[in-house]
């Protein structure tokens, strides 16, 4: 009788093993094939092109290309983080923000130009931008937006980043 349990015993095992390593081979196979066809797998590893990333459907990825642009800026993406900041994701938009403060002068034209012509939501986005921006001519910018945008939803960001500007001591004569 015993050799009969241990012998049935040993088959369990044996089948046990067998369908163990068909499933851990399954989910391996799986685990290939989802990673293969899913978009966002490349946010996991760096991104090749961040420019190039920036146009990516995925958001994830183009946050990682922003990421990427916020250590090494360039001032080739330049067209494309100002489109950004009309992007669905608020940190998306925020990133591209932070890697346009972060390039600096040579982004102000292209924050100026969405400022005067953009849409609402950049608009709103430019003001921010150059309020963290280190320029002269960031407070000329923020006073014309204080003083002749159509919204509140942009003069109210630009009075508030007038606010933090220090006093301007003037004599009259």
């Amino acid at each position: 009788m015993i050799r009969v349990l241990l012998g049935g015993g040993v088959y369990l095992i044996f089948v046990f093993g067998i369908l163990l390593k068909w499933w851990s081979k399954r989910q391996s196979d799986l685990a290939k094939v989802h990673t293969k066809n899913n978009p966002t797998s490349a946010i996991y590893d760096q991104v090749d092109d961040p420019i190039k990333a920036l146009s990516h459907s995925h958001w994830q990825v183009r946050l990682q290309a922003l990421q990427q642009l916020l250590e090494h800026p360039s001032i080739d993406a330049l067209p494309s983080l100002v489109n950004l900041l009309a992007d669905d994701d608020p940190d998306v938009r925020s990133s591209a923000s932070q890697v346009l403060i972060k390039i600096g002068n040579d982004a102000l034209p292209y924050v100026l130009d969405v400022l005067n012509n953009g849409s609402l939501n950049m608009r709103i986005a430019a003001v921010h931008t150059l309020a963290d921006m280190e320029s002269p001519d960031t407070f000329e910018a923020l006073s014309q937006a204080m003083l002749h945008d159509d919204s509140n939803w942009v003069r109210l960001p630009a009075v508030q980043a007038l606010a933090s500007y220090p006093p301007i001591l003037t004599t009259v004569p």
